[in-house]
């Protein structure tokens, strides 16, 4: 597989350097393009004991013929350079160490095959197949839809490969079931519908021990003992079920039992009684809810065997919202219905792409819950804030470029989202389509915000960051902004995919954000607009970003300027502290979320050192 990642390597490389440009299309790469990717299906069905000669073979006569090109950079070769030191994470696939393969999630040697490489190989092939798919419809048009189809039998063969049954978690729950119905002393047949489905490893390992704990609040909490149900006129002996299905790359698991359902009453007496409410105006249902969720929480006053902390729950939607997924639950005298879904590959989701201002961002549709032209919805004021009513429940509506820092667009479209706290609306000026993303996690330097989950690739070198906009929306409704000004901040890059990642996740932070792909463009935003602070990548065509640093201190001043790097050397670091940057990072800097924090030190020390 170490061979197999390396070949999809070099074809995402070179098709990107067709793309831009940087790389002649020729008949003889077109021949050793084609001759690579036929054989690499062939190379993941392959006994890995005997090695794969063919697919080296190929992979060689395609770097001979790159070597022998004229315009050929030599950065296509995919093995990495020895002593290069932070050069080797200048990849496309992270944008240079900014976002975090997916990888990182396996547990070595969990499987037949290495469990970290055939991660690798996941991503690197949905990356690759992303990036084929943007191609299509250009010049190479035949040639990149068979490489794309290449990819995606590579894909899915690989996922395959990391998908194991659901009964590896689920044969085990009858018995913890018994246990727990002797040791509570209540009567309970227990139902496992679905168990048959395969879905990915990883996926797998998150949502093992949510299901235990939801079965663990059904038996202690939710179902009655069997003279209380005999008196209330139901069955002695109560259901408890867990079922699991799968539907457009989803999957669904429910836990239900037909106990007495949740004591809403006790919720909030506890919850003023422990400091969770405050006011003494009553609780709205959202926030009775939201209370089940809170590290902490419990209705029970004394810890058992059974019964600990109260943050049962808190880990549970906590394992779901890591996975990009969605929980919601029902509960009425009749029982309670947990329901949560989540992708079933961690590499390959599926997600909603809606645009704020000049901004894409990704919503992961196992959150999403409907989409509505804004013309059809029946808006109701209330006070300071927007309502709306879906399915005879009144739902607060939320701008999603007002929570994201991009505010001043007209919204068209209303997304019913699944929180924690129940159904939230969220209005964005733009849907622009519904598509497969490969999914990556945010690199440390650029981690911070808690409703960012991650980022997707789309092709094209065009990335989107990954938004919760539920919890958005939810700690907006709990702690609304004060309506404080934003500092502004340019960032500079050529990378389309580093522009968009780095100033989504600033604005995210609280700054507003211009965008600038070369030194010109960047003198031209300084000249005419307000600018806080200056974020530039060191390398750039023509002017690179130390020049930039040094025409901007001989014109502008002190303004505070953060270079970001994946390819500097030490003394290329030490140039850009003599130009003038104030503060200098890698891209795979390990300090989580260094970036905004010192952005934020920088824009307030210069507020200090201006005031007379």
């Amino acid at each position: 597989f170490e061979a197999i990642s390396r070949a999809g390597q070099t074809l995402e490389q070179v098709w990107r350097g067709i793309q831009h440009g940087d790389i002649m299309g020729t008949d003889a790469l077109g021949a050793a393009l084609e001759g690579l990717s036929s054989v690499l299906t062939d190379a993941v069905e392959a006994d890995p004991e005997d090695g794969t000669p063919t697919l080296n073979a190929a992979h060689s006569e395609l770097n001979k013929v790159l070597a022998e090109e004229p315009d050929a950079s030599e950065d296509i070769d995919s093995a990495p350079i020895e002593g290069e030191g932070d050069r080797r994470n200048g990849t496309p696939a992270n944008l240079g160490g900014l976002l975090s393969a997916l990888e990182d999630w396996a547990t070595a040697d969990s499987i037949l095959v290495n469990a970290g490489t055939l991660y690798r190989l996941i991503n690197e092939s949905t990356a690759l197949r992303i990036h084929a798919d943007a191609l299509v419809g250009t010049e190479s048009s035949p040639e990149v839809e068979r490489l794309s189809t290449t990819a995606r039998s590579v894909q899915m063969g690989a996922i395959e490969l990391a998908s194991v049954p659901l009964t590896e978690i689920t044969n085990t729950l009858p018995q913890l079931v018994r246990y727990l119905a002797k040791k509570t002393e209540k009567g309970i047949r227990f139902e496992l519908v679905g168990d048959d489905l395969a879905v990915d490893r990883q996926v797998l390992e998150r949502v093992s021990d949510p299901i235990r704990q939801l079965l663990v609040n059904s038996i202690q909490h939710g179902v009655e003992h069997m003279a209380v149900r005999e008196e209330a006129g139901k069955l002695p002996t109560a259901t408890i079920a867990v079922r699991a299905s799968v539907k457009d790359n989803q999957l669904e698991v429910t836990v239900s039992d037909d106990g007495a359902g949740i004591d809403w009453e006790a919720v909030e007496y506890v919850g003023r009684a422990d400091g969770f409410l405050e006011g003494s105006d009553p609780a709205t249902p959202e926030q009775l809810r939201a209370l089940l969720f809170e590290p902490g929480f419990t209705t029970v006053q004394t810890p058992t065997e059974l019964v600990g902390e109260g943050d049962g729950l808190a880990d549970v939607v906590k394992a779901i919202e890591s996975l990009n997924g969605s929980l919601h639950f029902e509960s009425s005298e009749m029982g309670t219905t947990v329901t949560f879904r989540v992708p079933t590959s961690r590499a390959l989701q599926r997600a909603l792409i809606v645009r704020t201002g000049s901004q894409q961002w990704g919503i992961p549709e196992a959150a999403v819950l409907d989409v509505l032209p804004m013309s059809e919805v029946e808006i109701l004021e209330d006070k300071d804030r927007s309502e709306m009513l879906w399915r005879e429940h009144r739902i607060v509506l939320t701008s999603l470029g007002d929570l994201i820092g991009h505010p001043g667009h007209k919204d068209n479209v209303v997304i019913m989202l699944s929180s924690r706290s129940g159904p939230v609306a969220v209005c964005v000026p733009e849907v622009v389509e519904s598509r497969d993303v490969a999914a990556k996690e945010l690199g440390p330097l650029l981690q911070g915000p808690s409703h960012l989950t991650g980022a997707a690739l789309l092709g094209s070198d065009r990335v989107v960051l990954l938004v919760d906009a539920a919890r958005l929306a939810e700690q907006a409704r709990a702690f609304p902004e004060g309506g404080s000004e934003r500092a502004q901040v340019l960032v500079v890059d050529d990378s389309q995919g580093a522009r968009e990642v780095v100033a989504g996740v600033l604005s995210s932070a609280g700054f507003s954000t211009i965008k600038a792909s070369d030194a010109a463009e960047a003198l031209t935003a300084l000249a005419d607009k307000i600018i806080d602070a200056v974020v530039v990548d060191y390398a750039m065509p023509g002017s690179d970003g130390i020049t930039l640093i040094e025409q901007i201190r001989q014109s502008f001043g002190r303004i505070p300027v953060v270079m970001l790097s994946g390819v500097a050397t030490a003394d290329d670091q030490q140039r850009a502290v003599e130009a003038g940057a104030d503060a200098y990072y890698d891209k795979s800097d390990f300090r989580e979320g260094v970036l905004a924090d010192t952005l934020r030190s920088l824009v307030a020390s210069r507020g200090t050192e201006e005031t007379p």
